[in-house]
């Protein structure tokens, strides 16, 4: 989701702040449908906030995050082998002295040889953002350079070792906040090249091939506006293309795209509510409107007066869509929705007892039902946050 993106680099400093927790175990996991806990990360692995999540097969994952001790912070990555999560020792140029700081929330990969993060560094004034390669036996990074200062990459799609992109944004200088001009960067095997892009920050992406590549954001012209115009963007292999996304209306408000995702090259998918307030100071506005374009047209499927949307779109492997939500019944309980067959039903969110649950992602296994989620744990009433791993399906 747009606003989570913008916040990316705020919340380990947030965290750092707080005490000493003990760790959970699964055994320990509340009882949500479907979903277990499977690893946590607490204060031995420096209570790390993860944020990246990617899977290209049931026997790889990665998660990327930052780990937070009271001197410094560094980066954390983690791999699925089919079997456990094994940590990644980082390059030492990415574990930083308090005031820096580093963030990463960004993790791809086409397969256990071939895995692409994107930390950043902040020093004073100065963010430095680094593209970082693991080949499954070293690392090699990459200083990603422009015409646009501090850059910010959102998402990223890894094909093969010779064929990765990176999408992102400038932040705008203007203190009402916004998106700024697009950052679009592809890597041939040697070095990233800059691709000129129809749009601004690509919010979203679903990369079905190298020639079948969607992305969301907002036009150039109202990049900065609190009520943004959406459009999709659309990669065939040679050039991108935008496709015009409706506006519906939500309790006589004009809603906007939040989330999109494409399940193939004529099965487009968008998640509209009206925007949040930039100030935070007010509740999740009600109303969720899932659109469906066939190729041809864009139709309504579903309008949900009751929930406040939060967070992406995800495949559930069967043709139908996972999201998050705030409830109505329930105020800042976040659940899940589950989108088939023309019906929307919930889930609640897996959490640990003692703990609240923020911050969670969602990421579904190709060619299974199944799906990786990572979130932060926050325990209630004090204590450090730790960083945890969930599943659902096998």
């Amino acid at each position: 989701m747009a606003l989570r993106h913008l916040l990316r680099g705020a919340a380990p400093v947030a965290v750092a702040a707080l005490t000493l927790s003990s760790s959970m175990t699964a055994a320990q996991a509340s009882a949500a449908p479907g979903w277990r806990l499977v690893k946590v990360y607490g204060a031995s692995a420096g209570s790390p906030f993860l944020e990246g999540l990617s899977a290209t097969r049931a026997t790889d994952a990665w998660v990327s995050g930052t780990a937070i001790q009271l001197a410094t912070q560094a980066l954390f990555i983690v791999r699925w082998n089919g079997t456990r999560w094994t940590r990644l020792a980082a390059p030492r140029a990415f574990t930083v002295p308090a005031p820096e700081t580093e963030s990463d929330g960004v993790i791809g990969s086409s397969s256990r040889a071939d895995m692409w993060t994107f930390p950043d560094i902040v020093k004073g004034s100065t963010s430095v953002q680094y593209a970082l390669h693991w080949n499954g036996a070293a690392w090699k990074s990459f200083r990603l350079l422009g015409t646009i200062p501090f850059v910010g990459i959102l998402s990223t799609a890894v094909f093969s070792p010779t064929d990765a992109w990176a999408f992102g944004q400038a932040p705008v200088k203007h203190p009402s906040g916004g998106f700024g001009a697009p950052y679009a960067v592809r890597f041939n095997g040697r070095a990233w090249r800059r691709v000129p892009m129809p749009g601004t920050a690509a919010l979203g992406l679903s990369a079905l091939s190298p020639s079948n590549i969607w992305a969301f954001g907002p036009t150039a012209r109202t990049a900065g506006l609190l009520n943004q115009v959406m459009i999709g963007m659309h990669w065939n292999g040679k050039a991108w293309n935008t496709l015009a996304v409706p506006r519906y209306k939500v309790s006589g408000k004009l809603a906007v795209v939040q989330s999109m995702i494409a399940l193939g090259r004529h099965n487009v998918w968008a998640a509209e509510s009206l925007p949040a307030n930039r100030c935070g100071c007010q509740p999740m506005p009600l109303g969720i409107i899932l659109a469906h374009w066939n190729g041809r047209s864009w139709s309504e499927v579903v309008r949900d007066g009751s929930d406040a949307l939060q967070g992406d779109l995800v495949a559930d492997g069967s043709g139908g869509l996972w999201l998050q939500s705030f409830s109505a019944r329930s105020p800042m309980v976040e659940e899940l929705l589950h989108y088939s067959g023309g019906r929307l039903s919930r889930v609640r969110e897996p959490s640990v007892p003692g703990f609240f649950t923020f911050n969670f992602q969602m990421a579904l296994i190709p060619g299974t039902t199944s799906l990786w989620a990572v979130a932060g744990l926050g325990p209630s009433p004090a204590g450090a946050p730790e960083g945890a791993i969930f599943k659902r399906g096998t």
